[in-house]
């Protein structure tokens, strides 16, 4: 006797009593029996449906004749029935087993005292506190909205055609089209996402979201009505408080047909998949907007996250009935949860408990490993839902329902079954995987607590202490060239000569202007009357006489120098004469080779690390040379608060993760790093160009990977202490 998977957890059974269950008590008048799938020996087996809970029970041949005698109302006439008239042998114990499984699932009428009572029990037994209902249900409830069945009886008519031959193939060619279509101008497909990028692509966002999973839903239910089954419920579920649309598709238990258990299953993402082919054909003949990227959503990424999300199943979503139906393993997760506890203690320490269940060797391993995989996987996502909550209420509760998370679901569970580890204590034999698990214990246990990191990695650069790239200071045109590719100059020499025909008209114009102002204020240098107006032209003068310097300024760094003595390389091998530059297109790069030094940064926690009398070695990331000895010559005493060598932001490529200020124009690293400078002690031979990107590795305090992982605790405590 199995309890189906519902959305209601079932407990396990109460322990057998000795008593002898006789009168029986009554079966209750709502529920029935269907036919079910045959047992995994051939034998027969049906599903009991408790109507007033829509719970499903499902029940072997045994149990089957037992009920269908239940009316003679005492065991011995029940056992005696089942004996005579079928091939089974019964005896009290199955009679009794019986019993107990209706009595502890309220499947039996309550008469008498006694009886109330128990019933009185049993739903006490199964409440839970207020703290332990909200601990449960703040991550997941439902919102049933509305009852489909009577909609989805007069409206199944007319979708029929959606599960034809004739319709499949139609959607299949169709789905062909829209791909080859779609392959002859992929570049404009994959750009269709930047659409979205607004108001109005956002809402179309929503509406292709919500449409897709009305889709979904829709196919399971139509699916199950055509089976001829109820659809209960309809309505929203809340996942981590994220809103998804569910169906109750439990009726589907009744069905004796595992295919077509799947096929209810496989229909949710079947339809989805239908809409996703539709949207593809679509795409090509809809003009670029916003309901052209919510059809490319409707074919790429809605489907696919659907069919990663409900295809997972290690959670309680399709893909987990599917995997249950495939198997034909009803309760799967606390089937194989037994199973794999089981295989653990029993590998470990040697317990000899009896199997729980008895399954052929193949599924046996399937089970544990699943047991096991959904382990992992329950692990990781509790870590990550403690997160996710810790960051979306305000703080206070956030840390609150973090830490109740980490404590309910995770060490909780784990502390559990290291107690039944220790009361069974007297029954463990040591054996060889007992020592191989000890020792691997001990192993991560040193791993933790030894301190064995000393050397401290950061990023860095090794290039010349002195370059400088030469830009034009305005857009200018070039007229002479003055250097090429490894010229060696001195600081002030002459590298180019540019000119700006903008400028050039600026002063024109300007010493005409002056010209002009000039001769009005000697005309009137006579005249009494024009003081006031003298005054004026006075004024207009000194402002162009000044705008005129500021234009011969700029035609005069337009005679570009070397800023600095070295040699003149990255020369533009485009750069003609008479040809236009921008200020911000470089010209070359002047750069000083008499000196080469190592610029890293490294992080404020490895900073009280730094052993700053010894050194270590610089390791370029395309390994053009051999590792490069180097010692600390300096140590910023404040954190960097702009990056200035762009090669190490996550921007560009490198290693440490800045934010872009356009304002500015800065890279502002996320964390606080600091700047140290180190000498090379062996120049790398070669001329390998003016930079190179790697690492260093310095040393530093030994510490424990225990310690380390305390102290981001710790500070991540200290640093949201504050309220």
């Amino acid at each position: 006797m199995t309890d189906q998977d519902t959305t209601q957890e079932q407990q396990a059974s109460p322990p057998q009593e000795e008593k002898k269950p006789a009168p029986l008590p009554h079966l209750r008048d709502d529920l029935s029996l269907h036919p079910g799938p045959r047992e995994k020996d051939g034998s027969p087996s049906w599903t009991l449906h408790d109507h007033a809970r829509n719970r499903f029970f499902r029940i072997g041949w045994a149990e089957f004749e037992m009920l269908c005698r239940w009316h003679l109302e005492k065991a011995d006439d029940v056992i005696e029935h089942v004996n005579n008239e079928t091939t089974l042998h019964i005896d009290e114990d199955h009679v009794t087993q019986l019993t107990q499984f209706l009595v502890f699932n309220a499947l039996v009428r309550a008469q008498g005292k006694e009886s109330v009572e128990r019933f009185k029990k049993l739903k006490k037994s199964a409440e839970k506190s207020h703290f332990q209902w909200l601990l449960h249900n703040y991550l997941f409830f439902k919102i049933p909205l509305f009852k489909p069945d009577r909609f989805l009886e007069r409206t199944l008519p007319h979708v029929q055609i959606f599960y034809s031959q004739r319709f499949f193939i139609f959607l299949a060619a169709l789905g062909f089209v829209g791909i080859f279509l779609i392959a002859r101008q992929w570049d404009k497909f994959t750009q269709t996402f930047l659409y979205f990028f607004n108001v109005e692509g956002i809402l179309y966002y929503g509406i292709a979201l919500i449409m897709a999973k009305i889709v979904h839903e829709l196919g399971h239910a139509y699916t199950t009505k055509r089976f001829g089954l109820r659809v209960p419920t309809m309505g929203v579920a809340f996942l981590v408080m994220w809103p998804v649309l569910y169906t109750d598709t439990t009726e589907a238990w009744k069905l004796p047909s595992r295919y077509q258990r799947v096929m209810i299953g496989a229909a949710g993402m079947a339809a989805e998949l239908m809409l996703a082919l539709v949207a593809t054909f679509l795409w090509s003949f809809t003009p670029p907007g916003p309901f052209n990227s919510a059809l490319f959503l409707l074919a790429t990424v809605t489907w696919i996250m659907t069919i990663f999300v409900n295809t997972n199943p290690c959670m309680r979503f399709d893909g987990y009935y599917l995997l249950s139906d495939f198997l034909d393993v009803q309760n799967l997760q606390e089937r194989s949860f037994a199973l794999g506890k089981w295989r653990l203690r029993k590998t470990l320490f040697g317990f000899d408990d009896p199997v729980p269940e008895a399954f052929p060797r193949k599924l046996h391993i399937i089970l544990t490993v699943y047991a096991y995989a959904t382990w992992i996987y329950r692990f990781l996502l509790f870590i990550s839902i403690a997160l996710l909550v810790y960051h979306f209420f305000f703080k206070l509760l956030g840390i609150f329902l973090m830490v109740v998370e980490v404590l309910w679901f995770i060490i909780l569970p784990i502390w559990r079954e290291i107690k039944f580890w220790w009361t069974r204590r007297g029954d463990m034999t040591l054996n060889k995987n007992t020592k191989i698990f000890l020792g691997c214990l001990a192993g991560v246990f040193l791993v933790l607590i030894v301190p064995w990191k000393s050397s401290i990695t950061a990023p860095a650069v090794l290039r010349y202490e002195q370059f400088q790239r030469v830009f034009p200071a305005v857009p200018a045109q070039v007229k002479k060239i003055h250097v090429k590719n490894g010229d060696y100059v001195q600081q002030g020499d002459t590298l180019f000569h540019m000119i700006s025909p903008e400028i050039e008209n600026e002063i024109k114009k300007k010493k005409l202007e002056i010209n002009s102002l000039r001769w009005q204020l000697s005309r009137q240098a006579s005249d009494e009357d024009t003081l006031e107006q003298r005054s004026v032209i006075a004024e207009e003068l000194a402002t162009a006489l000044s705008e005129l310097m500021g234009f011969e300024k700029q035609r005069q760094k337009l005679h570009i120098t070397a800023p600095i003595s070295g040699m003149v390389t990255d020369l533009d091998g485009q750069l003609r004469i008479d040809q236009w530059y921008s200020d911000s297109m470089p010209l070359a790069l002047v750069l000083n080779e008499n000196k080469l030094i190592v610029e890293a940064y490294i992080s404020e926690k490895d900073l009280l690390r730094l052993k700053q009398n010894e050194g270590g070695y610089f390791k370029s990331e395309n390994m053009i040379f051999s590792d490069l000895s180097v010692k600390i010559n300096k140590v910023s005493e404040t954190n960097t608060i702009a990056l200035d060598t762009p090669y190490l932001a996550s921007v560009y490529g490198g290693d440490i993760a800045v934010n872009e200020d356009k304002k500015d124009e800065q890279l502002v690293p996320t964390q606080s790093i600091y700047r140290i400078l180190l000498e090379p002690e062996d120049l790398p031979e070669g001329n390998y160009g003016h930079i190179w990107r790697g690492e260093v590795v310095l040393a530093g305090e030994a510490e424990s990977l225990f310690y380390k992982m305390w102290r981001v605790v710790a500070s991540v405590f200290i640093r949201e202490s504050g309220f």
